[in-house]
C-alpha cells in the first residue's frame, strides 16, 4: 500500500527521488501533500486510502521550497525566485490565489509557519529577512519584518502559547521574537 504513495509522487528529476521539498499532515492527519522541488508540482493525499486527491503542476514558479496545510482544504506552497506564496484548494485544478511579495526583491520565502488565526503566515527568506503577513490578500503588506539573519532561514516556527516566534539559519543563529510585532526578544 505505501508503494502507491511513492509511485504517485515520483515525479522523477533525473531518476531521482531526493527532491521532495517537503511532506506534511492536514490538521486532521487525515490527508497528506508531497511537493517535489525541482519541477514544481505538490499532490494531495488520502492518508488512510494513501490515494491521490489531487495534483497540481506550477509551470511559472522555479521551485516549491515548502507546503503545508492551511486547513483541511487548502495548501500554502512557497516557491522559488520569484518569491511569491500560492494558496491550492483541493476542489480546483488551478491556484486560488497567488499571494505577490514584491518586497522580497530578488529573495525567496525558504520556510514558514502559521500564526494561531491561520490568517497570517510568519516567513524566512534566503537573504535573512524575517516577517509576518496576511495570507488572504493577493498583493501582502508585512505586518513587520527585521533582518534577524545574515543568510538562508532554514526553519520557522511558532511557539504552542502562540507568542513567540522562533527562526533558525544558516548562520547557525536562532532569534525569539514577539509574534505581535516582531520585537527581538533574544538569540543565541
Amino acid at each position: 500500500e505505501n508503494n502507491l504513495l511513492i509511485k504517485e509522487a515520483k515525479l522523477e528529476y533525473n531518476g531521482e527521488m531526493n527532491c521532495n521539498s517537503s511532506i506534511a499532515f492536514s490538521p486532521s492527519g487525515n490527508r497528506i501533500s508531497v511537493s517535489i522541488y525541482y519541477d514544481s508540482t505538490l499532490f494531495a493525499f488520502d492518508a488512510e486510502k494513501l490515494s491521490p486527491i489531487n495534483k497540481w503542476k506550477n509551470d511559472s514558479a522555479r521551485f516549491i521550497l515548502r507546503a503545508k496545510w492551511i486547513n483541511e482544504e487548502e495548501i500554502l506552497a512557497a516557491f522559488g525566485h520569484p518569491g511569491d506564496l500560492i494558496v491550492y484548494s483541493l476542489n480546483s485544478n488551478t491556484p486560488l490565489r497567488k499571494i505577490s511579495l514584491p518586497q522580497l526583491k530578488g529573495s525567496c520565502v525558504c520556510n514558514f509557519d502559521f500564526a494561531k488565526n491561520k490568517i497570517h503566515v510568519f516567513c524566512g527568506t534566503s537573504s535573512g529577512l524575517f516577517f509576518k503577513v496576511p495570507i488572504d490578500k493577493v498583493t501582502a503588506e508585512m505586518s513587520w519584518s527585521h533582518n534577524g539573519h545574515s543568510s538562508w532561514i532554514n526553519v520557522v516556527t511558532l511557539s504552542n502559547c502562540g507568542h513567540i516566534l522562533m527562526a533558525g539559519g544558516n548562520d547557525n543563529k536562532v532569534v525569539l521574537c514577539s509574534e505581535s510585532n516582531g520585537t527581538i526578544l533574544t538569540s543565541f
